[in-house]
């Protein structure tokens, strides 16, 4: 099966919807804090509300590149989100790491070019970081 000329990746919708969900403790803290009764329940109202915008302020950079390529893997090469392009001569090594912390996991490509090393974060991305991996082999193998 040919491959396309170039394959978009962005950030999940799961990803996006998990964030939304925990913003939505904020108005929900607001409503309980004086809606409800009793000190107890205005703590707990607070830490809604703090959990809330802490989630807010963490990833509003990524909900404002939602719809941004986060990896554009082309025949040329690879683009990664801030626009720098690598072209397939100049990109070696590339692997994926997994990131352990505590029950948490986080994968990132790392590559070598011809000048440094850099490493994407591909935890959350609408390709799992196998199939990445295995799509850049295919496309640098085809350019070979």
């Amino acid at each position: 099966m040919p491959l396309p000329y170039q394959v978009i990746i962005k950030i999940s919708r799961f990803r996006i919807l998990l964030d939304a969900s925990a913003a939505l403790l904020v108005p929900f803290g607001i409503y309980s804090l004086f809606y409800w009764g009793g000190w107890v329940k205005s703590i707990m109202a607070l830490v809604c509300i703090a959990i809330g915008l802490l989630t807010i302020f963490a990833n509003f950079h990524e909900l404002l590149k939602f719809n941004a390529p986060q990896l554009i893997i082309s025949k040329n090469g690879m683009q990664t989100s801030n626009g720098e392009f690598y072209p397939w001569l100049a990109i070696s090594n590339e692997k994926i790491v997994e990131q352990a912390q505590g029950r948490y996991r986080s994968y990132y490509l790392h590559f070598e070019t011809l000048t440094t090393s850099r490493q994407v974060d591909v935890t959350w991305l609408t390709q799992s970081p196998s199939k990445i991996l295995a799509l850049i082999k295919q496309f640098k193998q085809e350019e070979a």
